[in-house]
């Protein structure tokens, strides 16, 4: 089975950049509950935070720590003391037909800050870098792709394989086929049994070999992707939530915003006005 991992990470490990930033921050500061689309790495340069999870549970992040939360994660961050900086990217990193490679990997959500100050300057340089004008496009993608898989990098020996992944992974590939049409065609109505079909599966059997590769049934996964690429432009463009719930799937926009606020907390307008910071960085 380490065979499979090794070469399903050689074969279609692939980096995506979000946003990224460095933000000085006063107080009264708290980012409300949230769940973005990416991992969400952030180093505590100046100042004392705690992070806040659904359930309960606090952690405190100490100045020079390193503040890891995986896409999907519902949290708040606060501000502890008056002032303070972070440098932070919101990243994401697929393997194996769009499969999010931290579903698979877990990461501590407070790295200390031998790992964290490292971090925190990589980021730095590739702001940097990313702020730099006259660079071609080739230039850009070649340092982007560099930045992430240094960020990889040192985020690996923090990283926990989990117990069941490497058989999701071989599940998965048998349903590559149809997981490439869904992750092309999210915008698209789709039905179990036309997926089936694709699979040369009947629908039962269908449903329970998607089911133990993914951890979902079909169109929960569906409406999962749906909304994961809502909330991506939702972060990253200015389209009306009209347009986002057209290019997601959903022809209704009222239905869209019901599914979006179950999942997420918020209606797609609010969620977006609660990440006012980060999009301030994205238009920068």
């Amino acid at each position: 089975m380490p065979d499979l991992l090794a070469r399903i990470l050689d074969e279609s490990l692939r980096f995506e950049f979000l946003c990224g930033g460095v933000s000085p921050i006063r107080q009264p500061h708290s980012t409300s509950w949230r769940v973005l689309p990416g991992l969400m790495c952030s180093q505590i340069q100046r100042g004392r935070f705690r992070i806040l999870l659904e359930g309960g549970a606090e952690i405190p992040v100490p100045t020079g720590s390193l503040m890891l939360l995986a896409a999907g994660t519902r949290h708040c961050v606060d501000l502890m003391l008056p002032t303070g900086r972070v440098c932070w990217v919101h990243v994401n990193f697929y393997i194996l037909h769009n499969l999010d490679l931290f579903t698979l990997v877990e990461l501590p959500p407070v790295v200390p800050p031998k790992t964290g100050q490292a971090v925190g300057d990589l980021i730095e340089a590739w702001i940097g870098v990313s702020n730099k004008p006259g660079l071609t496009p080739l230039e850009l993608g070649a340092h982007k792709h560099e930045f992430g898989f240094s960020l990889l990098r040192l985020l690996s020996p923090l990283a926990r394989v989990q117990p069941d992944a490497l058989e999701r992974m071989a599940l998965r590939e048998k349903l590559g086929r149809v997981l490439d049409h869904m992750h092309r065609h999210f915008d698209r109505p789709l039905r179990r049994d036309e997926l089936a079909k694709l699979a040369c599966l009947s629908s039962a059997q269908f449903h329970r070999l998607f089911l133990l590769a993914t951890g979902s049934a079909p169109m929960d996964y569906l409406r999962q992707l749906r909304l994961r690429q809502a909330q991506q432009r939702l972060l990253t463009t200015a389209l009306p939530v009209a347009e986002i719930a057209a290019q997601v799937g959903y022809e209704d926009v009222f239905v869209f915003s019901k599914f979006f606020k179950r999942s997420c907390g918020l209606p797609p307008s609010e969620y977006r006005s609660s990440l006012h910071e980060i999009r301030m960085a994205v238009e920068r």
